[in-house]
C-alpha cells in the first residue's frame, strides 16, 4: 500500500500518526480513503466539490502531483500545507 505522510498539524487534527499506509491506485483514491476514515481532514484538504484546496500541496517523490496522478504500492504521498508571510 502507498504510504501517506502528512504534516503534524493535519495528523494531530485527525488524531493519527503522521505516516499511514492507505490503499489506492491514484492520489484521489488514497485521499478519498483518508478523508472517509478521518472526516476532520476533509474540510482542510478538499472543497465540497471534491477539488483540492489551493493551499494543499501533494507530492510523490520529488514531483508535485494532482489528484489524478497514479500511485504505486511503494510510493510515498506527501501532504503539505502552503504557508505565506515572512519578513518585510
Amino acid at each position: 500500500m502507498p504510504a501517506v505522510v502528512m504534516v503534524k498539524t493535519l495528523a494531530n487534527l485527525a488524531g493519527v500518526d503522521s505516516r499511514l499506509d492507505l490503499p489506492g491506485s491514484t492520489v484521489n483514491e488514497v485521499l478519498t480513503h483518508l478523508c472517509s476514515h478521518h472526516h476532520s481532514l476533509t474540510d482542510h484538504l478538499l472543497y465540497s466539490n471534491g477539488k483540492l484546496k489551493g493551499h494543499v500541496l501533494l507530492s510523490v517523490g520529488d514531483e508535485r502531483v494532482g489528484l489524478d496522478h497514479p500511485i504505486r504500492d511503494e510510493d510515498e504521498l506527501r501532504i503539505l500545507l502552503a504557508t505565506a508571510g515572512g519578513c518585510r
